[in-house]
């Protein structure tokens, strides 16, 4: 058992009266924008998906080296807050008794390291004593998590209209994103295909979606958000590396949902195996695109 408990490592993190949290220099994570934009970059200089007809190897070649920017940008936050928290332990003793422990066991043990081990810091970090490490990296996990959940939410959109534009489809020209839709029961729309007044006038040929990421329990928003008579979609990111334990939250029982509403449920092609659907409700992004390459001829 370690020696401090969560609740310690928390207070001495965060607490309004002493935390320690804003009184250090951390590695700061970047904006989501620039995550995706790197990935994108990657996408067009390293896959060579470029001029594929794959959209779901496309998709999630995207989404999963976009994780791994930011697991690589977050460990960067964690390793710096380690080394801060010590220097700060160290000039301020007794503050926080937990991270005095800490610091002191830190140094100790990166004192004895062999020299040619110190470019693994993270993973020399991590093992050094892993319970009060683990706690504090825990404890800090509340500062980053809403980033993630920021990057989490912009990530399926913006790698999704880069896919769409690398196959011919562009905004303002064949769909709008985040359009507002007045009447009885307004909503946006995450991506209407190609627009709202041709929806208005044209609702079976056009195509109304919800991005949901993954499904959960806001599914039922998808189906009040999606438009009465339109080629309805749910787009998700399941597939993905990121999302890989979701794919069991989509149900049988939502999936039921969907289909009686006349909703398909977009994932990326490697999930489609793993997911329970009697009702023909889950197809690919790859199907999906050449059921808009059929559409697009009437818009």
């Amino acid at each position: 058992m370690p020696r401090w408990s969560l609740d310690d490592f928390k207070r001495a993190v965060h607490d309004n009266k002493g935390g320690i949290y804003k009184k250090l220099t951390l590695d700061p994570i970047p904006p989501p924008e620039q995550i995706i934009a790197q990935a994108q970059t990657e996408f067009l200089e390293k896959s060579g998906l470029k001029d594929s007809d794959n959209v779901d190897e496309q998709l999630t070649w995207l989404l999963d080296v976009e994780y791994e920017i930011y697991q690589y940008h977050q460990s960067k936050v964690y390793t710096s807050f380690l080394k801060e928290m010590t220097k700060w332990s160290i000039q301020n003793p007794g503050v926080h008794p937990c991270l005095d422990y800490l610091a002191e066991k830190l140094n100790y043990s990166l004192e004895n390291l062999a020299e040619e081990l110190l470019d693994e810091e993270q993973k020399i970090l991590m093992n050094v004593i892993p319970n009060e490490v683990a706690l504090a990296i825990v404890a800090l996990e509340g500062s980053v998590s809403q980033g993630r959940v920021t990057r989490a939410g912009n990530s399926l959109m913006e790698q999704l209209q880069f896919v769409l534009d690398l196959h011919g489809f562009h905004r303002g020209v064949h769909f709008e994103r985040e359009m507002d839709v007045v009447g009885q029961q307004p909503t946006r729309l995450d991506y209407v295909f190609p627009n709202v007044d041709f929806m208005i006038e044209s609702a079976n040929q056009s195509v109304t979606c919800a991005n949901m990421t993954t499904i959960n329990d806001r599914y039922r928003l998808a189906i009040q958000q999606l438009q009465p008579n339109t080629n309805r979609k749910v787009l998700c990111a399941l597939g993905a590396k990121a999302y890989s334990a979701s794919i069991k939250k989509c149900s049988p029982n939502i999936l039921q949902a969907f289909h009686k509403n006349q909703i398909k449920v977009v994932v990326l092609e490697n999930a489609i195996g793993k997911i329970k659907d009697s009702t023909g409700t889950v197809q690919s992004y790859s199907d999906w695109f050449q059921e808009l390459k059929i559409l697009s001829k009437f818009w």
